[in-house]
């Protein structure tokens, strides 16, 4: 469960004052209000009700503590309420620390986690669940959702690829869609940011994998 190290001790006599924001713990799972997306309304603490959780980000920094990682996600920017929304989910400090990496293209790849995980935050189960360790590395899937659905995203810019590249990448995803079945999911299913050719497309769905689109 993620815990927020809010810079809030004082918060309540004098909201105003960033210096008062100091080590409050405030559980997600059970501190924001029944039916208030996290980070867009009001937080409790105790039977307290702060200010909106926006104005707490503008008031000082918002440490997210994860296991032992300790982040200051303000610097997230506008992902930051977004994050805050999934935070709760087991895994969420993976998809952190690949918001917060220097890579830009494990960013890419992570802010569209982030986008899919926000719509779907009441379906998952886990985020990057690690399925096995294997030689050079981990296996793991993006997102298992309710019933056993293993989800992987994708952000590709596909203009970028000939026709070359592109058949291999459609052979490298289906060699990789493939891998998953022997976890025994219900369905496999890659979902795809903007756009996705018709011929993967097709090759995936031939090979038994659900293909989706997010605009």
């Amino acid at each position: 469960m993620a815990n927020l190290l809010w810079d809030v001790r004082e918060v309540w006599r004098d909201p105003g004052n960033p210096w008062n924001w100091v080590a409050l713990v405030v559980d997600v799972g059970t501190t924001l209000l029944p039916g208030v997306p996290a980070f867009a309304g009001a937080v409790q603490k105790g039977g307290q009700v702060f200010r909106h959780a926006d104005e707490a980000a503008q008031a000082g920094r918002i440490i997210l503590q994860l296991g032992d990682q300790v982040v200051d996600i303000a610097r997230l920017g506008s992902k930051a309420e977004d994050f805050l929304q999934v935070a709760h989910l087991p895994g969420a400090e993976r998809l952190l620390a690949n918001l917060t990496s220097a890579s830009s293209t494990t960013l890419k790849g992570a802010e569209f986690e982030l986008e899919f995980a926000v719509k779907h935050v009441n379906e998952i189960e886990e985020i990057e669940r690690l399925l096995e360790v294997i030689q050079g590395g981990e296996k793991r899937i993006d997102f298992v959702l309710k019933g056993n659905i293993f989800v992987n995203v994708k952000n590709i810019d596909w203009f970028k690829y000939n026709n070359y590249v592109l058949k291999w990448e459609t052979e490298e995803l289906i060699k990789e869609a493939r891998s998953f079945f022997k976890y025994n999911p219900s369905v496999v299913k890659y979902v795809f940011k903007g756009s996705v050719p018709d011929s993967v497309r097709q090759a995936l769905e031939a090979a038994g994998i659900i293909v989706e689109v997010i605009p």
